[in-house]
């Protein structure tokens, strides 16, 4: 599986989680001031894009002269750098996960919620949490070696029907309407759990417990 990483603009990450990158090989793609992520990571990306409202001369500079393919942007757009990047790599790649959508402006979180929804290969992280989308399909998706981590599922379609095993409140075919708050804060108890999504379209949050050894 081919995957890319794109690091967005948050102020507040913890770097110390983000430097598992350093070591993975992996293509890197920098969102405007995400590159200020991968400059104090010591990270060379493979492309860095936006208008450079929120990225130093300094940093720009720097990665212009090692190389870096810079693509600018005019400020007056109508879509946000992090989608725009997306629309250039997404056919190249099996899964891009997102570092930094999630945590800063609400509206900037639910923008790039809203991502996952557009684009059927991405995936948020951050160091507690695991969001993606999880649609109608023949296969089964599983989540392996999270037991005692908490599930929630929110439908996206106006119902979903689901399937869950592995849970602490395991169900099948259940109907689930757009609002409803009935798939919240799951827990899983197994190595492997599963779901089937067997109508609709829904998003999927995998939060990581604290105190959790």
């Amino acid at each position: 599986m081919k995957k890319a990483v794109i690091f967005l603009n948050l102020e507040d990450i913890n770097y110390k989680y983000l430097e598992k990158y350093k070591a993975e090989k992996i293509d890197i793609f920098c969102a405007d001031g995400g590159a200020k992520i991968a400059y104090k990571l010591n990270i060379i990306p493979k492309m860095i894009l936006g208008d450079f409202d929120s990225l130093s001369g300094e940093i720009l500079n720097y990665y212009i002269e090692k190389g870096v393919e810079i693509k600018r942007y005019n400020p007056d757009k109508d879509k946000t750098d992090t989608e725009i990047l997306l629309k250039i790599i997404y056919k190249f790649y099996d899964e891009i996960i997102l570092e930094g959508a999630i945590g800063g402006r609400v509206d900037h979180t639910l923008v790039n919620i809203n991502l996952l929804n557009k684009f059927k290969n991405i995936v948020i992280n951050n160091q507690n949490e695991e969001l993606r989308m999880i649609t109608k399909r023949e296969e089964i998706y599983k989540i392996k070696n999270r037991i005692g981590d908490i599930f929630s599922i929110i439908p996206f379609s106006e119902e979903i029907v689901i399937t869950l095993n592995g849970f602490k409140y395991n169900i099948e075919n259940k109907k689930i309407k757009k609002g409803d708050s009935l798939g919240i804060s799951n827990l899983i108890i197994e190595k492997s759990a599963s779901i089937k999504m067997e109508k609709g379209k829904a998003l999927a949050v995998v939060s990581k417990i604290e105190h959790k050894k």
